[in-house]
C-alpha cells in the first residue's frame, strides 16, 4: 500500500505535466498555426500600399476636371454673304474675320484648338493667329456636320477622352465677349448633362408669313437664340454626329443634333455682341463692336 502511494504521488504530476504539454501541442497545431498562416496570407505594406494607391487612381479620374479642346468651322463659302471671298476671309477692323474669332477663344482652361477649313483653303496658313495654345488643322466637308465631325476625329486621334468638352465655334462670330466665354465654361464645371450651349432671349415680336403675308404673332415666350460656343462632352458628340450621318437628319447646329436624339441641352444666357457675320449690313456693326465695346475685353 506504501508503495502504491509512493508512485501515485511520483506519477500524478508527470500525468500533469504530460497533459499539459499535449494539450498545448494539439492547441498550436490545430488554432495557433492554421492563425499565424492565416495572418501570414494577409496583405504586407506594400501591397497595401499599392491598393490606396489604385483607390487614390480611381477617387482621381473621378475628380479630375475634363479638358477643354476648342474647334472652329471655317469651312464654308460663306454663299448668302454673296461677297467674293469667303466671309471668315474678309477684313474687321484690320484684321480677318478668322482672326478676330481665334483671339476670343484665347483661355487658360482652352487647351487647343483645331480650325477646319476647306480642303483648297490657300488663305489660312498666311495669317497671323493669336492664340496661346496649340492649333492644329483638319479638312471639312460639304456640310456642316460633316466638318464638326472632321475636327471632332481629329480632336479624338490627339488622345482626348470620352468625358473631355469640345467647345465647337462658328469662325463667322468674331466677338465673343470674354465673359460670355467664362460663363459658359463656368458652367461647364458643374453641368450634368453632355451638352451646353450659349444663347440670347429672344426679344423682338415673331411674325409667321407665308407669301408676305403675315400668318399669325409666334409666341415669343421661352424662345431662345441660339450662338456659339456650344460645348459637348466627346464620346456624347461622336454619338450623335453618327446618328446624323446614318439617319440623315437634317441639323443645323450640334445642340439641334442633341435634341433630335432626346439629349438634353443646358442654356447658358449670352450678350447680344455676340453676333453671328450672316449679311452684309452686319459687317459694319461688327467692326463698331470689335473697336469700340471689345477694344479694352482681354480674352
Amino acid at each position: 500500500m506504501i508503495a502504491k502511494s509512493i508512485i501515485r504521488l511520483i506519477l500524478k504530476p508527470i500525468v500533469k505535466l504530460t497533459t499539459k504539454l499535449v494539450a498545448r501541442f494539439f492547441a498550436y497545431h490545430w488554432i495557433l498555426s492554421p492563425l499565424q498562416k492565416y495572418t501570414f496570407a494577409m496583405p504586407n505594406s506594400a501591397l497595401s500600399n499599392n491598393i490606396c494607391a489604385n483607390t487614390n487612381s480611381a477617387a482621381n479620374r473621378t475628380t479630375a476636371q475634363p479638358k477643354i479642346h476648342a474647334l472652329i468651322v471655317a469651312a464654308g463659302k460663306g454663299s448668302r454673304f454673296g461677297a467674293s471671298v469667303p466671309k471668315q476671309y474678309l477684313d474687321l477692323a484690320g484684321r480677318s474675320v478668322l482672326e478676330h474669332s481665334v483671339k476670343r477663344l484665347n483661355h487658360a482652361e482652352i487647351r487647343d484648338l483645331t480650325l477646319v477649313v476647306a480642303a483648297d483653303d490657300e488663305r489660312v496658313h498666311s495669317l497671323d493667329f493669336e492664340f496661346a495654345g496649340k492649333i492644329d488643322f483638319a479638312i471639312g466637308g460639304d456640310e456642316r456636320w460633316q466638318s464638326v465631325h472632321s475636327g471632332v476625329a481629329h480632336i479624338r486621334a490627339s488622345g482626348a477622352g470620352d468625358d473631355d468638352w469640345v467647345l465647337v465655334h462658328d469662325a463667322a462670330r468674331p466677338c465673343l465677349p470674354a465673359a460670355d466665354l467664362q460663363a459658359i465654361i463656368t458652367a461647364s464645371h458643374t453641368c450634368t448633362q453632355n451638352a451646353l450651349m450659349l444663347a440670347t432671349p429672344v426679344v423682338d415680336t415673331l411674325k409667321l408669313a407665308q407669301d408676305e403675308q403675315v400668318v399669325r404673332t409666334v409666341d415669343r415666350q421661352n424662345l431662345w437664340q441660339a450662338q456659339t460656343p456650344q460645348m459637348f462632352r466627346l464620346a456624347a458628340l461622336e454619338k450623335v454626329l453618327a446618328a446624323v450621318s446614318e439617319q440623315g437628319l437634317m441639323i443645323t447646329d450640334e445642340a439641334s443634333g442633341f435634341e433630335l436624339l432626346g439629349e438634353a441641352v443646358q442654356v447658358v444666357a449670352g450678350s447680344r455682341l455676340n453676333m453671328k457675320l450672316t449679311f452684309a449690313g452686319d459687317l459694319p456693326l461688327l467692326s463698331l463692336i470689335a473697336e469700340r465695346l471689345l477694344a479694352d475685353d482681354k480674352p
